[in-house]
């Protein structure tokens, strides 16, 4: 049988969840799941292999459908090249995280939204623009910005 691919996870709760960190990482021990889970002030990190966590999270979502998010980690948990203990300082992709976290109550409601048919399919589409427009609002940019470049 071949070797399954391990995988880092990062799972963000969207901070309007009825479901803290804490009450995930009890949910996932009580599967008694062969992974490695941390928890984390924005939801959880989970390593192990891939189709286990892919059960996990099936599990996860079972428990709150729109406040979990999850993406991969490239490191895994406690690699001291993002430690924190060992670097002194915040790991690289914090403010990134932080960001996103902030935002996630509103992708929530969005996909309620969408869900319950609120938002349809072609409401989100955005409107194309001719060539024209882009070139006349390209014209104004650099028009405003008298030549200068950014950099």
């Amino acid at each position: 049988m071949e070797d399954m691919e391990e995988m880092t996870y990062v799972v963000l709760i969207s901070p309007d969840s009825h479901l803290t960190p804490s009450q995930a990482v009890k949910q996932i021990l009580m599967l008694k799941a062969d992974i490695t889970v941390k928890e984390t002030c924005f939801g959880i990190i989970m390593q192990g292999k891939k189709e286990i966590l892919d059960e996990v999270i099936k599990e996860l979502r079972k428990l709150d459908e729109y406040g979990i998010f999850i993406k991969e980690r490239g490191f895994k948990i406690f690699d001291n090249r993002i430690c924190r203990l060992v670097r002194k300082k915040r790991r690289p992709g914090f403010h990134q995280i932080e960001r996103e976290y902030s935002s996630l109550p509103y992708i929530r409601e969005g996909l309620i939204a969408y869900d319950k048919g609120i938002i349809s399919p072609e409401r989100i589409k955005p409107k194309k623009i001719k060539k024209a427009e882009l070139e006349r609002i390209i014209e104004e940019i650099i028009d405003a910005s008298d030549g200068v470049s950014p950099n």
